[in-house]
């Protein structure tokens, strides 16, 4: 008898009975890294579920997406009200082509005052004190999503997100997939948060209906003014993925952007002038058509410290990938952070070097960049992320200074946090004037 070929791609064999989620868990990042040193660029981590490090097949994926591929992935189990993938495939996409609409550049930068006087607010308020740096990120990003979903008065959407974020964090990073029916007394809280934040949402969308304003101002305006293609449950789906994602990645970037502007003094002073100047051309930072330097050094932010560092796929219909055959039902998975830090795509991919997305001959890797994703389900809020990023860097440069009050490495937990980092904002002014007076004690001295 002919030996019959496998068309599952090879991989670790694991331990009897928890395969690999052991070893996985210990050293995330690593496993994954060595995995593909020795089995090549596609590899099964388990049965069930495939990984790719080949960026040209991450896109066929990207492009596939909504065809042989969907990208629902639920937190607890698989319940009617978490995925819209099984009931309402064609609902759920037109309501995302709406968002898409609601969340174009133009009408991000339309916000831009109102975005960094929150940051602004949410900066002073730390005054001059350590605070825990991705808890006050997700404070002030979740407020302007709010705002930018719901207008004004949504306070209760952000609360809410902030709960519900909190009890699924442990589930998020986790390797296994919890049942919604387990009587355990964290998996009860967390689906209560879940439920907590859809009906929140449900209160909006009711409450606009029965005060519908004439020239859509938010998000939801936007999916209500085209109801009659839209089932509420689409509309208020939407509204909460929209409301975590847009929330919570750009929080954790934001929080490395930090990190980033303490630990290089050369970029901080190069992003100092460069907002300054701008401030002098403009009167303002809302217009990020100057902020060219801070563009790069967010790049570079998000090609180091990808905040969604592990995507995935669910294979919807059965399809072949690099020559391997995959079956409905199983999982596949690949990591911008891997793609983005590989020697094979960026030269010295270790390094912080804003400069890599700047100068002339420098190579950088289109294919391999994928802090967002690409194809038809790119990040719903990749313009207003990007938006709150650029900006952020440059008012932080133009009026504060950074100062770590922790070392921090990053920890590839459901997003790639610098978990426990501290910090101090100084005012630049306050900053100066003390520089200022040690050097005239040493003078006198």
């Amino acid at each position: 008898m002919g030996k019959v070929e496998s068309t599952r791609p090879p991989g670790p064999r694991g331990r009897w009975m928890i395969g690999n989620s052991h070893d996985y868990d210990q050293d995330r990042i690593g496993f994954l890294r060595r995995c593909n040193a020795r089995y090549g660029d596609v590899f099964s981590f388990s049965p069930s579920t495939i990984v790719v490090c080949d960026p040209d097949l991450v896109h066929e994926i990207f492009d596939r997406s909504n065809g042989d591929y969907i990208a629902e992935s639920p937190l607890l189990g698989r319940a009617a009200n978490d995925g819209l993938a099984e009931r309402s495939f064609d609902g759920w996409m037109r309501a995302r082509q709406l968002g898409v609409r609601a969340m174009t550049r133009s009408v991000t930068k339309a916000h831009g005052n109102r975005i960094l006087a929150a940051f602004d607010t949410v900066l002073r308020a730390t005054a001059g004190r350590d605070f825990d740096v991705v808890t006050v990120m997700h404070r002030y990003t979740s407020r302007i999503v709010a705002d930018f979903l719901f207008g004004p008065g949504a306070d209760d959407v952000v609360v809410a997100t902030e709960l519900r974020s909190r009890y699924a964090a442990r589930f998020l990073n986790s390797t296994l997939t919890v049942p919604r029916w387990l009587p355990l007394p964290s998996v009860r809280r967390t689906v209560r948060a879940d439920e907590r934040i859809l009906a929140v949402i449900a209160g909006h969308v009711a409450d606009r209906r029965s005060h519908r304003r004439e020239r859509p101002q938010d998000m939801l305006d936007l999916l209500l003014a085209d109801a009659g293609s839209l089932a509420t449950d689409d509309i208020i789906a939407l509204l909460k993925a929209s409301m975590l994602a847009s929330a919570g990645s750009p929080a954790v970037a934001l929080s490395w952007a930090l990190c980033e502007l303490a630990r290089n003094q050369l970029a901080y002073e190069r992003l100092r002038d460069e907002a300054r100047h701008a401030i002098a051309e403009t009167g303002s930072l809302a217009d990020d058509a100057h902020l060219t330097y801070s563009k790069a050094f967010a790049r570079e932010v998000l090609r180091l410290y990808p905040p969604t560092w592990l995507m995935g796929r669910t294979v919807r219909n059965t399809c072949t990938l690099g020559g391997w055959t995959l079956s409905a039902g199983q999982q596949v998975v690949f990591s911008p952070y891997l793609l983005q830090r590989d020697p094979r795509w960026w030269p010295e991919p270790e390094r912080f070097w804003p400069e890599r997305w700047l100068t002339k001959g420098t190579a950088v890797s289109r294919r391999a960049y994928i802090p967002f994703g690409s194809g038809p389900r790119i990040c719903l809020g990749l313009h207003l992320s990007q938006y709150q990023l650029v900006t952020a860097i440059s008012q932080l440069a133009a009026h504060y200074r950074v100062e770590l009050s922790t070392a921090i490495e990053p920890v590839p937990n459901e997003m790639l946090l610098p978990l426990g980092l501290r910090a101090r904002i100084v005012d630049a002014a306050d900053s100066a004037a003390a520089a200022q007076a040690g050097r005239a004690v040493q003078v006198s001295q």
